[in-house]
């Protein structure tokens, strides 16, 4: 085995090279092992200190027998009895190597014979540190090989000072407690012999510190568990070829996770469970475990050492099951045991993606409405920062007086939130948002998704003084965003959103919008911010019939350049957005049309015989055709600088549209004097004659007298 054979290539290579030193005063730990198989009759744990002038004292360890030995180093080699009993005694031979610093040798009581290593151990915390000091968590991998023996991690913790002492703290996977505490060599070995069952078995293994990212220290393991009929666990016995494996663990800062998430799940398997257990489980910044599931469970991680303990109630039998296990950091995962009937079983503490949100709230009060599929959905709660909880979909949770708080809600498996509302009023044409009821806004400075919600259709936060970035990537069934009046958002994570039809910034603090990649997207309503441009692509546009960005006067993309495939446009609402040049659109389907205050300088609406609005007013409009537009209702387009042919023609041209009811022509400035546009035509001042009949309120400058 790989043990005997590492004891084997040891001794042959101090053998192999002689030597006439003594060695100098040190202390040597480690193993001896049979050399036909290992048993706990003719293996254990070795310790010597040298001496002066070659002497040493040292003891043995075989089972629960301690025997002592002494004598002396004749150029580098020595042989002694070391006493069992007053009838056994064992023959001991000694071979110290001074390349290696290494003591080995062999041990025979007469029927068997085992091969000895021992390495020098001469850390002292101050002149020679050990570089391996620090925490570490191990497990002992079970095996599915056969029902005889545990499927299931034993685990322990390991503390190695500067000094080089190490002590050793776990259970293995039938319910035996272990420990130990020895010194580790010089050069990273750590002799490994613990005996257990009154003797009658060990746990023995060579474990090299290798100092690697993913494994700290592994080595190969014997794990002999003898036959007998009393044994609640394994009656049968076995030997146990498998491994220790270790990993560094780092006692986390107040306020960091021990695991890097916050959402997962505990699940025990095995053991004699008529179906496996899984509790949903919060990780929080405090690391508590909070249970999230109405099957009871009770978790508490040890943070010095890593080692973590909880029960779980068996929703099958209704009885508390104990649990242990360690955390492995590395790996980002937990591991550890639970004992059955007759047989031990696995636990996995773990990462599991479900729906988590993070409110930082700053109000005296939080009342959050909140949607999910309850046919889907196996676990709903929300995690107060009093550490209550609740799981109602429609709650009013008071604190006393304002302040700063974080709120969690969580919901699994990942993929069951349908909407989320801590404000909505249904201000800005969000009336066709099916969200149940209105909501004031509820005080929210900041949201997380650590995940995306990906079954999320409705979200809701208007009003809120939220600061951070909202980022909904990964939202694949978004239909509708209202953030109306969220005066201290910036940013927004928007693109990529198969789903989108709706969003609502007006009056937000955006400093860039980009809405690519939706190609569902009807409704954007983006008034009164701060971005330079809008980004429009990957299929976002055929769909969009509104597109409001008023009041936004730091444009400085031209619209007409981005417009290009929308299709379905009804309302373009970009009064005061900085526009320049001619205005058309590829849409036949305007309806109202506002884009006053910019800088246009000329406009074909031609057939556009849905168009029921147009305000045109304040631009720099010399040319302005309306032909076809036969549904318009309120047409303004004062403060340009239409010439009298172009007024002539509008006016005519207004005859026929028999819902008219309001039209402003007035101050056009031609040829940079005020005030000169004026009917001429006789074609235009008899239609201008029709109008005023008609019962419309047409407004047009007159030449002076």
């Amino acid at each position: 085995m790989k043990l005997v054979g590492f004891l084997s290539l040891a001794i042959g290579f101090a053998l192999a090279m002689p030597t006439h030193a003594q060695p100098a005063k040190a202390t040597y730990n480690g193993l001896f092992l049979g050399t036909n198989d290992v048993t706990p009759d003719n293996s254990g744990f070795f310790t010597l200190s040298t001496a002066s002038a070659g002497a040493f004292s040292g003891k043995l360890q075989i089972g629960n027998t301690r025997a002592p030995l002494s004598g002396k180093f004749i150029n580098g080699v020595a042989e002694v009895i070391a006493p069992l009993s007053k009838t056994q005694s064992l023959n001991v031979q000694l071979q110290w190597d001074a390349s290696s610093d290494q003591i080995t040798g062999s041990i025979s009581n007469g029927l068997w014979v085992a091969n000895l290593a021992s390495h020098r151990a001469s850390f002292d915390g101050k002149s020679l540190v050990a570089p391996q000091a620090g925490h570490y968590t191990l497990i002992i991998p079970g095996t599915n090989n056969s029902p005889s023996v545990p499927s299931a991690d034993g685990y322990g913790t390991v503390t190695v000072t500067t000094a080089g002492r190490i002590s050793l703290v776990g259970a293995l996977a039938d319910g035996t407690k272990i420990t130990e505490s020895t010194s580790l060599s010089t050069n990273g070995q750590w002799p490994v012999f613990i005996s257990l069952y009154n003797g009658q078995g060990a746990i023995v293994s060579w474990v090299t510190f290798t100092n690697l990212m993913q494994t700290a220290l592994n080595g190969s393991v014997t794990w002999i568990k003898p036959a007998s009929s009393t044994a609640k666990y394994y009656p049968a016995g076995f030997t146990n070829q498998t491994q220790i494996v270790g990993f560094t663990y780092q006692q986390p800062p107040k306020g960091i996770g021990v695991l890097e998430f916050s959402g997962g799940a505990i699940t025990l398997d095995g053991g004699n469970l008529a179906q496996s257990i899984t509790n949903f489980v919060l990780l929080d910044a405090n690391n508590r475990v909070n249970n999230l599931d109405g099957n009871k469970l009770s978790m508490t991680v040890t943070l010095p050492t890593g080692a973590f303990r909880g029960s779980v109630t068996d929703p099958v039998s209704l009885k508390a099951i104990p649990f242990g296990g360690v955390v492995v950091q590395s790996q980002n995962r937990g591991t550890g045991n639970f004992l059955g009937a007759d047989q031990s079983g696995r636990v996995h503490f773990g990462p599991a993606q479900g729906d988590l949100v993070e409110f930082q709230t700053i109000g005296s009060s939080f009342a959050p409405q909140v949607s999910y599929d309850t046919s889907a959905g196996s676990a709903f709660r929300w995690l107060w920062s009093d550490n209550s909880t609740s799981s109602s979909t429609n709650v009013t949770k008071s604190f006393p007086g304002r302040a700063s708080r974080p709120q969690l809600l969580t919901a699994f498996p990942g993929g069951v939130l349908t909407s989320i509302n801590i404000g909505f009023d249904s201000s800005d044409g969000g009336e066709t948002t099916p969200l149940n009821t209105n909501r004031p806004q509820q005080n929210v400075s900041s949201v997380y998704f650590p995940y995306p919600l990906t079954a999320l259709r409705y979200w809701a936060s208007s009003y809120n003084p939220i600061t951070n970035v909202l980022d909904f990537r990964g939202f694949t069934s978004l239909e509708a965003i209202e953030c109306f009046h969220c005066t201290n958002l910036d940013h927004v994570v928007v693109s990529n959103l198969p789903s989108l039809k709706r969003l609502c910034f007006e009056a937000c603090g955006l400093q860039e919008l980009d809405v690519s990649g939706n190609p569902n997207l009807e409704d954007i309503r983006a008034a009164v911010n701060n971005f330079t441009n809008v980004t429009i692509g990957n299929g976002t546009g055929p769909k969009v019939w509104h597109f409001c960005t008023r009041e936004n006067r730091s444009i400085t993309q031209r619209y007409q350049d981005i417009m290009t495939n929308f299709y379905s446009l009804r309302e373009p609402w970009i009064w005061h957005d900085n526009q320049s040049g001619h205005l058309s659109f590829v849409s036949t389907n305007l309806t109202d049309v506002e884009v006053w205050g910019n800088d246009y300088t000329s406009a074909d609406f031609t057939g556009q015989s849905r168009m029921f609005l147009l305000w045109a007013y304040e631009n720099s409009f010399t040319n302005l055709t309306i032909t076809g537009c036969t549904a318009l209702q309120d047409f303004e387009a004062e403060n340009n600088n239409l010439p009298s042919d172009v007024l002539n023609q509008i006016v005519i041209d207004l005859q026929s549209s028999p819902g008219l009811q309001f039209v402003n022509l007035t101050h056009q400035t031609v040829n940079s004097t005020p005030n000169a546009g004026f009917l001429t035509s006789p074609a235009a001042l008899n239609a201008y004659t029709n109008l005023i009949n008609q019962g419309v309120h047409i407004y047009v400058d007159w030449p002076p007298n």
